[in-house]
């Protein structure tokens, strides 16, 4: 069996989060449909030089800021690729199809994985993937969770993790169902952090793991079509959560938080580190609110996961 073939892929984005694709020729390897750009490593290079180059060849832009996004292997009936996937938000000059290939922006929430290889639909999954999730806090009445979860729906928040420790199995599938009802009626995304056996029953979008059961899981615990995951706090667990495929990682404490006042933080180049050392969009989590979303992404974050911090 052939070795797969190493692509780097550059996840362009504009100041106002459109991502820039382009078109490739028709007689090519999956010809005739819209990619991400970038191109295959040469000998010796790395990812992060292969894609200065093939961005400079085919587009015309200087890379100034490049952080890892995602690492996808995809078997073709002909061929293995895989991509390693980045995200650019600064670069210099005015991208053009200096190939000849049709170049357009385009807002992420109208990217069709229809109209993308294959390989690129886990990218577009995971580039929908809102900059804000909202874990609940403990409630000690169904009435205070419904009234609390109707208020982030009203803040237009697309993911929350429904965290409820403190109750009994009957009550935690009674009160989950619930929130997943309402969050149906909004296109939005329930994870239940609980039994794993659960996410049928209550119908959730999703599963979270925690760090010590991540570190207990052999495989993915749920399907490519439901969201996977896991909070981290050091380099094994997310090494750990790469290797299963998970869609996200919340990645702690950033800073202090008033449940934990004493416990040693990460602090910006301590996240930064670990979140760039993984291909995994990595939400920001601990003593952080909405006001940090720019600085999270400057540190190659993707975005905001919170308990309190948007109430």
């Amino acid at each position: 069996m052939s070795p797969p073939v190493h692509v780097a892929v550059g996840v362009i984005l504009d100041s106002q989060r459109n991502v820039l694709v382009s078109l490739r020729h028709a007689g090519g390897h999956q010809g005739g449909l819209w990619e991400f750009p970038g191109g295959k490593l040469e000998k010796n290079e790395t990812v992060v030089s292969a894609l200065e180059r093939e961005l400079a060849e085919e587009l015309g832009i200087r890379v100034k800021k490049c952080n890892p996004f995602v690492r996808i292997l995809h078997h073709y009936s002909d061929k293995t690729v895989l991509l390693d996937v980045c995200l650019i938000a600064e670069f210099e000059g005015n991208p053009s199809g200096l190939e000849g290939q049709l170049i357009k922006w385009c807002s992420i929430g109208k990217l069709a994985e229809a109209d993308f290889p294959r390989a690129n639909h886990r990218i577009i999954k995971l580039l929908k993937l809102p900059d804000r999730l909202a874990i609940t806090p403990e409630f000690q009445s169904e009435q205070a969770i419904i009234s609390y979860v109707r208020d982030l729906l009203d803040r237009q928040l697309k993911i929350i993790q429904f965290r409820q420790h403190q109750l009994e199995p009957l009550q935690y599938i009674q009160w989950a169902k619930s929130i997943v009802e309402l969050c149906n009626q909004k296109g939005v995304k329930v994870m239940i952090n609980n039994d794993l056996e659960l996410i049928q029953q209550i119908g959730a979008s999703g599963y979270h793991a925690t760090s010590t059961r991540l570190m207990n899981l052999n495989e993915r615990p749920v399907d490519k079509e439901q969201l996977f995951g896991a909070s981290c706090h050091n380099q094994a667990e997310l090494n750990q959560a790469e290797r299963l495929g998970a869609d996200l990682v919340l990645l702690s404490p950033v800073k202090t938080t008033s449940s934990h006042p004493d416990s040693p933080v990460l602090g910006w180049d301590g996240f930064a580190k670990l979140a760039n050392s993984i291909s995994l969009p990595v939400f920001a989590l601990g003593g952080l609110n909405e006001s940090d979303l720019e600085c999270i992404r400057c540190n190659g974050g993707i975005g905001l996961a919170s308990i309190r911090g948007f109430s």
